[in-house]
C-alpha cells in the first residue's frame, strides 16, 4: 500500500504518454504513475489554490485521509461534469471516464481518463 505524505516531483505530458512522479516527504520512496496513452485532460494546481477542495475532503473524510491516500478516484466528479459541459455533452463522451487525483503536499494533479494508469514504486 502506498501511503504517507508525498511531494509531486514532476509532471510530464508527452505525446502518447502522461507521467507523474511523486517522492515521499522523507525521500525514501518514489512513485511513478504512467498513463501510456494521451490523456483526456489534466489540471495541476498549487495546493494553496485548492483550499475549498481540501476543506471538503477534511469535512468528509477527516485529516487522516491525506496521510493514507496520496492518490484516489473521485465519484460524481464536478471536473468531469465541467468537461461534459465544455464539450457540449458529446454523446457518451464522459461515460466511462474516471477522475483521478494525485495529492502532494505541494501540488494537486487532477487527471480524467478512461483507463487505469500503471503504478511503479522505486527507490
Amino acid at each position: 500500500m502506498i501511503s504517507g505524505n508525498y511531494l509531486i516531483k514532476s509532471i510530464n505530458d508527452d505525446i502518447g504518454k502522461f507521467t507523474i512522479t511523486l517522492t515521499s516527504d522523507q525521500g525514501k520512496h518514489n512513485v511513478r504513475v504512467i498513463f501510456h496513452e494521451s490523456i483526456d485532460i489534466s489540471r495541476g494546481t498549487k495546493l494553496s489554490y485548492r483550499k475549498d477542495a481540501l476543506d471538503e475532503l477534511i469535512r468528509r473524510y477527516g485529516k487522516k485521509f491525506f496521510s493514507e491516500w496520496p492518490f484516489f478516484k473521485v465519484t460524481n466528479s464536478a471536473f468531469i461534469q465541467w468537461l461534459s459541459n465544455e464539450s457540449h455533452e458529446l454523446v457518451g463522451y464522459t461515460d466511462g471516464l474516471t477522475h483521478f487525483v494525485f495529492l502532494g503536499s505541494n501540488y494537486i494533479v487532477d487527471v480524467i481518463e478512461g483507463y487505469e494508469p500503471k503504478i511503479e514504486v522505486f527507490d
